[in-house]
This record gives C-alpha cells, structure tokens and sequence, in this order.
C-alpha cells in the first residue's frame, strides 16, 4: 500500500526483495514500493502474510562475513564482522547511503542546511541575497524565534534581543537588536511631589541595585478614568535582573508600578518598539558579521529602530522574487524515536527504566510549506540495510546514537522541529539517557555551539525534570487507544519551569521539551488534540485518517521488538533486512508530523 499522498507521488518502481526468513521460503519474494523521495510501506503477498511470524535467525553455519565496500564518493561501509556488502543487503535496486559512526566530534558525509540551501537554489536567491549586502542594501529576514540576554557592549551592560530565524535563500540568520533600554514606572502619590517622591525612590532601589537611572515623565493610568496624565517616576536599568529586583522592593514599600511585566520581558520589548517577531522585515543600517556563530553563517547588528515589518509585499517585489517571499524557506525537522524494553516484547519502554534504550531516531528535513521532504536520516545501533531514499547512519551503541543525533542537529539547524507526542515521551528519554550516560554537555555544546554546565542545561533550558513521571493522561507512545486513568501525582515543580498547553477548559498537557535557541519545538499531537477537543481517539494512525492522509505504516510492536531482539544477538545479512523494515516505519512516522501540519 502505498503511503504517499497521490497528487505528490512520482512514478513508482516495484522492486522485487529476496524475503531472507526460513531457507524453505527463500525463493519468495516481498514487493516493496519504492519512490524516489518518500518513504512507503512494504507490502507482503498473501502467501507471505505470516513469515514475519516465522522468522528465525540465519545459523552460523551459513552466515557469512564480508570484506570492505567502498561507494564512488568514499563512504565506508564497513567496520568490524558485524557489517555487510551493500549490495548483499540493499533493500533496492540503487544502493543507499551508509554512514559508520564511532563516537567522534564530527560525522562526515551528511549535508549541512547551506547544502540544502544551494541544492534547491533554482531561483538563484543566494546570489540576490549576497548582491543586496555586498552594497550593505536592506535585507528580508524572517524570525522564528528569539532569546533575550544582557551583554557587556562598549564596556557598559546592556540588554539585546536575539531574534533567530532564515533569509530569503534559507540560510540560518541571527539578529541581534540593540538600543532596547531597561525600565519600569513608578505613580507618584497623591500626597508626595516628584521630587520628594525620586528621594524616597533612591533610598529604596539603592540598598538592592547598585546602577541605575531616573527619569520623569506624565502618563495616564491604566486603571480608572483620568482626565490628566499623572506624574510617573521611570526607572532604567541595565539588564532585566536589576529591573526584576527594583519592581520588588518598590512594590514591597506600596508603590503602585506600571510597565512592571516580570515574566516574558521579549514581550513587552516588542510591543513597546513595534518589533515584529513572525512574518518577514526589513534589516537597514546593520553591522553584519559572518562566521562568528558556529550556528548561524549570518550575524546582523542592528538598532531596533531600523529593524521594520514588511507591510506589503509589492514594496519589495522589485529586488525579490514574491514566490520566495510568499513560501518562505523556514526548515523544518521532524523527528521519531524507538526504544527497546529489555523485560520483553509485552512491555512498555519506560523512560525511567535505565535497561531500557534507544536504537533508532529517525528525521525527515523540509521547507515549511513543503510535505516534500528534501533529506531523510535514520540512525541506528545495529546493522541495518540502508535505503536510496535516506541516509542510514549506523552508531553501535546507544551514546553513538544521542551523539549522532546532536551532530545532526548541528549540521541542519532547524528553526522548527515536530515530533508526534515527542514532548511526552521523546525529549524525556533522549534526555535521561544523555543525563546518565554523562553526554548531555557534550549534546548541547554540539547543537548550540556553546559549552552549559548540566546543572545549568537542566534549570534554564529543560522544561522539564530528571526523574520526573509525565503528568500527562494521554496514552503511551504507539497505543491505538487511550490508557485508563491513573491516579494524581502531585505538580512537580520544574527546574526549568512547566509549560502548560490548555487543550480544553479543564484540560492541560504539560510539555517537556529541551528549548535550543534558534528552534521552536512543536508537538503535533498536542495541536490535534486542540483541534478535536472531543475525540476520545488522539493516536498518530486517527489524525491521518482524519485529515484524509495516507496511514502509518503497519507493524506491530511485537514484531519489532521480536526483530531488535534477533538483530543484537545475531548479526546476519536477515537480521539487518528486517531492520530495515522497522527504519521504513519510523521514517513515515517522521515524514507524517510535516504532512499534518501541512493540512
């Protein structure tokens, strides 16, 4: 069956596979549909229904140990007795990339956002873009995300506001908005004049902030009905910090504030500037800097005053091309995992269970607009046949595997990634295991260029805890139906801070995602389950058919279980065929997250 929407399916090719499961049925064959850029799911002839039932692992007998295949461009593909011949174990017609990873600081062969960029380049907007700042020209940038921070500018500290997200030819970009001055009001009593007020102002804020600055200024009140603006006492400091420690000790001493936002300070940033951080603007009279950032080619400096929302497109339609300016290329990763219960093929592989581990992460990268996707990966531990229309990256170990992962991230810096229920199962189980194998700070150095203490990476950055059980009523990852009610666990209070999606009136999901700067984490069951607040049905299979998309590919979880299993005991050319099959699954699984919130 095949598991591509028909308007976007190219021709596709049967290709004929040798079914390696008993010896008595080894001249059967398996058809597999085979495109050239989508995932699809192997059908099994009638008389082959039950062989995966069957299977028995090749004896040692017949096993056989292959030397060395080298592809044309210099990939390796094998490593140690446990690899094979490509060809003895492709799984099509047009031989797959492999890739072996050990445990290094770097994976070659796997290409970097700007390979995408100039793979799809047909309109030639690199060249556009590197024309227009060549002659320090205005520039189309479209923010994705932001990260606000105080810095040392100029030997003086002062707060900037990051605004990450991609240029007209998808290029990664970082915008960092200066001249954002630091502040809070203050009424002044009835009962005091201004400057008797500032006196009493001073002799509170300085006992808790050492810099600080004051000035005077009228404003109406928020509250009630004034005919005349009132005097205001305005209080500027140097970073949020400060400010946060000022509007305490005021409030303490029953002075009435405005402008006092606490939490989310971006917001009142951009509200008061007229910054805009979705849609496309403007950048003019910037200091640009490249290669500074190892995740971000293009670094702007830029005063927020000349940082401007693009209104209308026909404005810039003379130097860009409206198609690129109408399907931005804000790339997307969509991700899926699969893990290993080591008490049996029954059993639910719980996060907190350390026998437990993940064998395979598998990612789809697209343009936002576009369920095409552009590149596939699959990493794995074992050995597993590889396939033409993704890379297979195979890591030997589970370390290898998170390692790997990051490495990934790193090459594609993605500015918006979309798991399905991934906020409830798979960040807490990449992240527990990274916790305890001790790579967590090697993880995040790889995906941010930064180096963060675990301690710091888990208060500021997980929203989430170590340990913590989900306080999530929806159903375990790959149930068709929703699990019974529990009983209550009391509210964590997390290191990083809960985020709390409200679904209905009395329903609440909370979220535990790693927040990396430069990426919006967003769980598509959880925007469905918005979208069906009555289903009691909230399963990856049930949205598809809902939204009038092609399934999921089906194979039990018993069977894939059954198959991992084999594939660590034995490491024959079967048992890396029929990994192949459970890689097919979860690389659809990736690909349908994009293909829904494409809808």
């Amino acid at each position: 069956m095949s598991t591509q929407s028909e308007h976007n399916t190219p021709m596709t090719r049967r290709v004929a596979l040798k079914e390696l499961v008993p010896a008595s049925s080894e001249e059967s064959e398996i058809q597999c549909s085979v495109s050239s850029d989508t995932p699809t799911e192997i059908s099994i002839p009638e008389n082959q229904e039950q062989c995966e039932e069957t299977y028995t692992p090749e004896s040692s007998e017949n096993s056989e140990h292959f030397k060395p295949e080298y592809a044309n461009n210099g990939t390796f593909y094998h490593r140690g007795t446990n690899a094979f011949s490509q060809s003895q174990i492709s799984e099509s017609e047009v031989v797959g990339q492999t890739i072996r990873y050990s445990g290094e600081d770097y994976l070659l062969g796997i290409p970097t956002r700007d390979d995408l960029v100039g793979e799809n380049d047909g309109e030639g907007l690199t060249a556009i873009f590197e024309d227009r700042l060549s002659k320090q020209q205005g520039i189309p940038f479209m923010a994705i995300d932001n990260e606000g921070s105080t810095e040392k500018i100029n030997g003086n500290y002062s707060y900037v506001l990051r605004l990450y997200g991609s240029l007209i030819n998808g290029q990664k970009a970082v915008v960092i908005l200066m001249g954002i001055r630091v502040f809070f009001d203050i009424l002044v009593p009835d009962s005091d004049f201004p400057d008797e007020c500032e006196s009493k102002i001073r002799d509170i804020i300085s006992g808790s902030v050492k810099s600080f600055r004051i000035d005077h200024i009228k404003a109406f009140p928020f509250r009630g009905y004034n005919t005349e603006k009132k005097p205001y006492i305005r209080i500027y400091t140097n970073g949020i910090g400060a400010r946060r420690k000022a509007i305490k000790v005021v409030q303490d001493n029953n002075f009435e504030t405005a402008s006092d936002d606490i939490y989310s300070f971006y917001r009142k940033v951009t509200r008061e500037n007229g910054i805009q951080l979705s849609g496309w603007s403007m950048l003019s009279k910037y200091i640009y800097k490249k290669g500074t950032d190892p995740l971000c080619p293009h670094i702007f400096h830029i005063s927020k005053k000349e940082f401007h929302p693009v209104k209308k497109f026909t404005t810039i339609t003379d130097h860009f091309p409206l198609s690129a300016l109408t399907r931005d290329r804000t790339l997307v990763l969509t991700w899926d995992i699969e893990t290993h219960a080591s008490q049996g093929a029954d059993e639910f592989a719980e996060v907190f269970d350390k026998r437990n581990n993940v064998f395979m992460i598998c990612m789809t990268l697209h343009w936002k607009d576009d369920p095409k996707p552009l590149k596939q990966i699959c990493l794995v531990d074992l050995e597993t046949a590889p396939d033409p229309r993704w890379i297979t990256i195979i890591c030997e170990n589970q370390t290898n595997l998170l390692k790997a992962f990051a490495l990934c991230w790193q090459a594609f810096t993605p500015d918006i990634q979309l798991g399905f229920n991934d906020s409830d199962y798979d960040w807490r189980f990449v992240i527990e295991r990274a916790y305890h194998l001790n790579v967590l700070e090697w993880m995040w150095k790889q995906m941010t260029g930064n180096f963060k203490p675990k301690e710091e990476i888990l208060k500021w950055n997980y929203c989430g805890k170590i340990g913590a059980k989900s306080e999530n009523n929806f159903q375990k990852k790959g149930e068709e139906e929703d699990a019974i009610d529990t009983e209550e666990e009391d509210e964590k209070e997390y290191m990083g801070g809960p985020i709390k999606v409200k679904l209905t009136a009395g329903d609440y999901f909370t979220s535990t995602v790693l927040k990396l700067p430069g990426c919006i984490p967003i769980d598509v069951r959880v925007c469905f389950k918005k979208l069906y607040p009555r289903s009691e049905k909230s399963s990856l299979k049930f949205f598809l058919e809902e939204s009038g998309l092609d399934s999921k590919a089906d194979m039990p979880h018993e069977n894939m279980w059954r198959i991992y299993s084999d594939a660590k005991e034995h490491s024959f050319v079967s048992t890396a065929k029929n990994m192949y099959k459970v890689a097919n699954y979860y690389v659809i699984d990736a690909l349908r997250c994009q293909e829904l919130m494409h809808q």
